[in-house]
């Protein structure tokens, strides 16, 4: 189960996007299709768990099935760690029918982007605590923008209600068009 947040962020609670609380550790043991010390440290979304296993097991995906297949990071020590999928996108979102918060996760970056607050970048290598938002600094823009046009682009293909319109897309909308 993810955490509760232990007054982390002066927050006891669940349902938010700080590693704390969205960050949920996954264990597979399966001899002979997932070598034994494998270690991935990148964001996969619950959507992936079903298409990922399916495919690990050798089983059919059935058609319209949503999620990624990322079996592949599983298969090898060498895959863990191939540039494929280092710039692979995760979405996260709340898990409410109103515009609370989305996120988009890289394996360095999190871009959050909320209807209570001002969206936030967090470097999680050289912030692990999600303590400074980077989201003005001028070498983020690129990253920033690239993760609001993913955020946006999963909005529309899974025809979000979260990001139809309102601050989240207006947000996000403002953030793709950075240098």
């Amino acid at each position: 189960d993810h955490g509760d947040l232990c007054y982390e962020h002066g927050r006891l609670n669940k349902g938010n996007p700080y590693e704390g609380s969205a960050k949920v550790p996954m264990i597979v043991a399966a001899p002979g299709l997932v070598p034994a010390g494998l270690r991935i440290d990148e964001a996969m979304g619950t959507v992936d768990f079903a298409p990922t296993l399916l495919s690990l097991l050798r089983k059919e995906v059935p058609e319209g099935t949503q999620g990624r297949d990322l079996s592949e990071w599983f298969r090898d020590i060498e895959s863990s760690d191939q540039e494929s999928h280092r710039n692979s996108v995760t979405f996260l979102r709340a898990a409410s029918s109103k515009a609370a918060w989305i996120a988009a996760v890289t394996d360095r970056y999190k871009l959050i982007v909320s209807a209570d607050d001002q969206p936030w970048l967090f470097d999680l290598k050289e912030d692990p605590h999600e303590t400074t938002n980077h989201i003005g600094k001028p070498e983020n823009q690129a990253i920033a923008a690239r993760l609001a046009r993913s955020l946006l682009r999963y909005g529309d293909l899974m025809k979000d209600p979260q990001l139809s319109e309102g601050k989240l897309r207006s947000d996000l909308q403002k953030l793709q068009i950075q240098p």
